[in-house]
């Protein structure tokens, strides 16, 4: 109610536009790595793509997710000191 009474309805969405960029920004590297992986693995339909295919894919993207988000991720840390 506080929030409500100080900033107005607005004053809940307060913060969320660094989010609103990174979010997607992030998914779509996610997204991107996983489907050069899988591609470079000869899975060119669905119908061929294994398990053990799909698994090594994931953990490119899941190794590459953390390469870009770590440092970001590090930065936002040392900026809320």
């Amino acid at each position: 109610m506080k929030t409500y009474k100080n900033e107005g309805l607005l004053g809940f969405y307060k913060g969320m536009g660094p989010p609103l960029v990174t979010v997607p920004l992030i998914n779509s590297i996610v997204f991107a790595s996983y489907e050069f992986c899988k591609r470079q693995l000869g899975a060119v339909s669905e119908d061929d793509f294994t398990f053990g295919q799909s698994m090594v894919s994931g953990m490119f993207a899941g190794f590459v997710n953390s390469l870009v988000l770590s440092p970001i991720e590090l930065v936002k840390c040392r900026l809320q000191i």
